[in-house]
């Protein structure tokens, strides 16, 4: 309508807008293709191609040639439900419904070009005189080979130190785009070899080595020990229980958005899951839990993410889907609460599980604790004893120090570092087995967050790790969480067994410090 698309654009050009109209969908596709703009108001209903097919031809677009997203704004004049869900699963950054009330188009609108601008800033320097590399600046956001060595050069010159080793690297450095922000070179972390370990798992089966990386001393020999020990009674029995991961949003309580959003949720769940698993085959919505917490409405967005670690994935399954509901109950949110108690570590996640539940167990026969010295009464005591200290401590799942282990592969094999905070939770026990001479232990890791697609997967000497084990890939994910469990189990009773005979201190002595050696 030529009226209407008169006043709206009379509207925007008094707010402050530059202004460009179109007449039908193609027209506004073709302008889109060649521009990139703040915001684009699209009507679903239009001559030509509809506001659905152009929204479809946009992402499209992108995604080919791995553009930002442009912000959308869809409105409509009719109820069409399925267009509605539809503009949501191509990533609409609202909607509005006629009559609208123009103030209220202008703060959906706004809101794009402040999305813009913060952006835009998030990834620009600070202040010129907060540093002197000018020439640095002009080459921060390069990824390529030359840029990434001459940044070095220019970070050397500045601070007056030689970085030889952060320069090295065997591969095109343009590949860590979407990894790191500002390269500058590569932090170069000792590799070591453990295994081969023998598990009995639903997904894995066979010998596996294990490759771990750290700096520090006797980590990597524990974990080869307790692998070539447990072999001596056979393989390591190995499950992954569950599998979920979630994000919470909260939408904010004034008066009655719980009961419009439980409602909403309830009678449109199936829509709300469209809209969630629209961008990513990895990703499917599992559930939707709800808790009202004071004057907070949580939903809990529970997801199956495949071989994916998969945060980002739900974080942007999530965002639209609350968008969606948004739209339809008016009731405003935040896209994060902390009742995923993501990054964090949570005693509801711990009783509930985040990530995986895996479990590992194992028998340390009598010949294998004799070489450690120990008895299977020994190491029960021992353990027994540990149990009720942790406990007095407020610690849920006491275990050896199954986050070295998890450290270790997480770093060699491309994981998130970060989810350790949540991951570290293992409850390790023990039981004594064969007439008191054999010891059967058992971990289970109830927070296990793991991937071999996407991340730092598929970069050089990650995807070479997780290879190593047969673990890089689709449909993989199960078998790596069942080795990394595993693992963890053929580090606990080693390290227990050097404390209860009284060698734990030697052993670090002699292969734990790098005595003030420094590589120049």
């Amino acid at each position: 309508d030529r009226l209407i698309l008169q006043s709206l654009t009379n509207v925007f050009i008094r707010d402050g807008w530059d202004v460009e109209t179109c007449q039908d969908g193609n027209e506004a596709l073709g302008k889109i293709e060649k521009e990139e703009y703040h915001c684009v108001l699209l009507d679903i209903r239009m001559p030509g191609l509809d506001g659905t097919q152009v929204m479809t031809s946009i992402r499209a677009a992108e995604a080919k040639c791995s553009s930002r997203k442009q912000h959308v704004v869809v409105m409509t004049g009719y109820a069409d439900e399925n267009a509605i869900v539809r503009i949501f699963e191509l990533g609409a950054s609202d909607y509005i419904q006629k009559p609208f009330d123009i103030q209220a188009l202008l703060k959906k609108t706004n809101a794009c070009i402040a999305a813009e601008e913060f952006i835009s800033d998030y990834g620009r320097l600070g202040p010129e005189n907060e540093t002197g590399l000018m020439a640095f600046k002009k080459i921060r956001k390069n990824y390529d080979s030359a840029s990434v060595l001459r940044k070095a050069e220019l970070l050397e010159k500045e601070i007056g130190i030689r970085l030889n080793h952060i320069r090295g690297c065997t591969y095109d450095t343009g590949f860590w785009k979407g990894n790191i922000e500002n390269p500058i070179g590569v932090a170069q972390v000792p590799l070591g070899l453990v295994g081969p370990i023998a598990v009995n798992g639903k997904y894995a089966q066979g010998e596996f080595w294990v490759p771990m990386a750290t700096t520090e001393g006797a980590l990597t020999l524990t974990y080869d020990l307790g692998s070539r020990l447990l072999s001596m009674a056979g393989p390591v029995e190995a499950e992954v229980l569950s599998k979920v991961v979630h994000i919470s949003p909260m939408f904010l309580i004034v008066s009655d958005e719980d009961k419009r959003v439980g409602a909403f949720i309830d009678s449109h769940y199936e829509e709300v899951k469209k809209i969630a698993e629209a961008d990513s085959r990895h990703t499917k919505l599992i559930g939707i839990e709800k808790h009202r917490i004071n004057n907070q409405f949580v939903l809990k967005f529970k997801y199956d993410t495949a071989d994916a670690h998969g945060l980002n994935m739900i974080n942007h399954a999530t965002f639209y889907a609350c968008k969606y509901i948004q739209a339809k109950t008016e009731a405003n949110f935040y896209h994060r609460s902390h009742y995923s108690g993501v990054k964090h570590h949570s005693w509801v996640n711990e009783d509930e599980g985040y990530g995986r539940i895996v479990r590992a167990r194992g028998v340390v026969c009598q010949k294998a604790l004799g070489r450690l010295k120990v008895s299977a009464r020994k190491m029960k005591d021992f353990f027994d004893r540990c149990v009720e200290c942790g406990t007095a401590a407020k610690i849920k799942s006491v275990n050896v120090h199954a986050a070295n282990g998890l450290a270790a592969i997480f770093i060699a094999c491309g994981q998130d570092v970060a989810d350790l905070s949540s991951a570290h939770t293992c409850a390790t026990t023990v039981e004594i087995v064969k007439e008191g001479n054999d010891l059967l232990i058992q971990v289970v890791l109830r927070n296990l967050l793991v991937a071999t697609v996407g991340g730092g997967t598929g970069l050089g000497t990650q995807s070479e790790c997780l290879n190593i084990m047969g673990c890089l890939g689709t449909g993989k994910s199960d078998k790596f969480a069942e080795i990394i469990a595993a693992i963890v189990l053929a580090g606990e009773f080693p390290t227990a067994a050097a404390v209860i005979n009284e060698t734990y201190v030697d052993i670090h002595d002699k292969y734990g410090r790098n005595k003030s050696k420094l590589v120049t």
